[in-house]
């Protein structure tokens, strides 16, 4: 039956294109034929099948960016929401409910959305880009976090832990910034690794602390032979890296550090035998010096 119908209409339209188009147009506009039952019911099952899939969009944002904490996302989802939460909806508090069961949303962001949509509105920017968070009064401003970064960047800044005495220097150098320890390490730039417990459970008493006590109490007991002797090529040092550099080759020109194969004393041509001493100093049966050194004991 449906077959005849269509090739019964099929015969009756024109054959040139350009008059079956205006047949056409003329059947689709005509108002009788848009309220025929069919029609009707084709139409409105399209837009809902339209609003359906644009309300599964809107979900599809929110729940993408909703559990996102960046700011980017928040500005999103503060758009989605303002842009649902019209008059038409927070008015009503069963329908806000409603599309918040919709949406995956809570209440409250809802009604949130709409303070935002009023705000906007009324305000100069009229952007949603411009929706900030309340801060406190004594929030640290952009110009001093940008300072902050600026001084961690010099060299003489320690890195890879804690040093009170940066904050200090920080203090020193802009009086007029007020700023904790606390505060002074959250804005250090992300490159600047964290201090982990191994960073500050360390002890170089040893190789520091207790070197420099022999090193002193020998350094007086050559200055006290070389009274003694009129003429001398034994050096007399004044720090430990000069003796230490005296053991070693010569930097090069374009560097300041030792090679690694001098520092491991794999090298054949500098060593401590280029550290020379004096004959009294080779005497072991007499005791001129004496030197402290730490105790170490187990917790």
């Amino acid at each position: 039956m449906d077959s005849m119908v269509n090739q019964k209409l099929k015969q009756a339209l024109p054959i040139t294109p350009n008059k079956r188009a205006a047949v056409l147009s003329a059947y689709v506009d005509c108002n009788r034929i848009l309220k025929s039952p069919g029609v009707k019911k084709f139409h409105d099952s399209f837009e809902e099948s339209v609003e359906k899939m644009a309300i599964r969009n809107i979900q599809d944002v929110i729940t993408s960016v909703k559990h996102k904490r960046n700011g980017e996302a928040k500005a999103a989802l503060n758009i989605l929401t303002s842009s649902v939460s019209g008059e038409n909806i927070s008015d009503r508090k069963r329908a806000t409910k409603s599309l918040a069961n919709i949406l995956g949303v809570n209440s409250r962001t809802l009604q949130k959305g709409k303070k935002n949509r009023t705000k906007v509105l009324h305000s100069e920017h009229s952007s949603f880009l411009y929706t900030t968070r309340k801060t406190r009064s004594d929030a640290l401003t952009e110009r001093t976090k940008r300072i902050v970064h600026e001084f961690r960047l010099q060299s003489n800044v320690s890195r890879p832990t804690n040093n009170k005495n940066d904050i200090k220097r920080f203090k020193n150098e802009y009086p007029d910034e007020k700023m904790g320890q606390r505060a002074f390490e959250k804005c250090k730039p992300y490159f600047v690794r964290t201090a982990q417990f191994k960073d500050k459970v360390t002890c170089c008493c040893r190789q520091h602390v207790e070197m420099r006590s022999p090193f002193k109490s020998c350094m007086q007991f050559r200055k006290r032979l070389l009274s003694r002797e009129e003429r001398s090529e034994v050096k007399l040092y004044e720090s430990l890296s000069e003796l230490v550099d005296d053991t070693l080759c010569t930097r090069s020109a374009n560097t300041h550090q030792h090679k690694i194969s001098c520092l491991d004393r794999l090298c054949s041509e500098c060593s401590v035998c280029k550290f020379s001493m004096l004959p009294g100093e080779l005497d072991e049966s007499d005791v001129q010096i004496s030197w402290e050194r730490y105790e170490y004991k187990k917790c």
